[in-house]
């Protein structure tokens, strides 16, 4: 699990809760007030907003919880989370979904054929790649995916084939 993958997924218009992060380094759960996709506060521990911000960046999350509807009164400065855009461009863009269009959530069993036809076509190195874009995504395995993560993945393993692989592999994955 990576943090810019766990902010990505929660950090979307319409998603309004508390983001709930343990992190291996750290025995405090941060805390991340959410609303509407954009955060509004957050606190771990007893350090200053900026300073989790700081830390954050450094440390590896080991569970997470989404717990929609809670809300806080405190805000912070709309500054301070400017930094949460360096935390999601840490590990470089994920392609462009451009035309790809998807319906629904997406069966595990579906997500799983993705990643098999992927892995037959660039071989054992592609289950690295998959995982490293599910990691991303923070996509749990099992689950039902969204249709924007489901864009994302299916984005990001199309920009990692050969040429003359795209299409056909974009158009067999797109007719969910």
């Amino acid at each position: 699990m990576q943090l810019d993958g766990l902010l990505r997924k929660y950090l979307r218009k319409g998603n309004t809760g508390q983001l709930v992060i343990k992190f291996k380094e750290d025995p405090h759960l941060c805390k991340i007030y959410i609303e509407d996709g954009e955060p509004v506060y957050l606190l771990m521990g007893n350090k200053r907003p900026e300073d989790v911000l700081e830390s954050i960046q450094r440390m590896n999350p080991e569970e997470a919880n989404f717990i929609e509807g809670v809300r806080t009164s405190r805000r912070l400065d709309a500054s301070v989370f400017d930094r949460f855009d360096s935390l999601l461009a840490g590990t470089g863009p994920i392609p462009d979904s451009g035309d790809i269009e998807i319906t629904g959530t997406v069966p595990p069993h579906v997500v799983d054929k993705l990643i098999e036809d992927f892995i037959d076509i660039i071989g054992p190195l592609g289950s690295v790649i998959a995982e490293k874009l599910l990691s991303r995504i923070g996509y749990n395995k099992e689950e039902y995916m969204d249709p924007e993560d489901y864009k994302t993945l299916l984005s990001g393993l199309v920009a990692e084939l050969p040429d003359d692989y795209r299409e056909d592999f974009k158009n067999r994955h797109t007719g969910v």
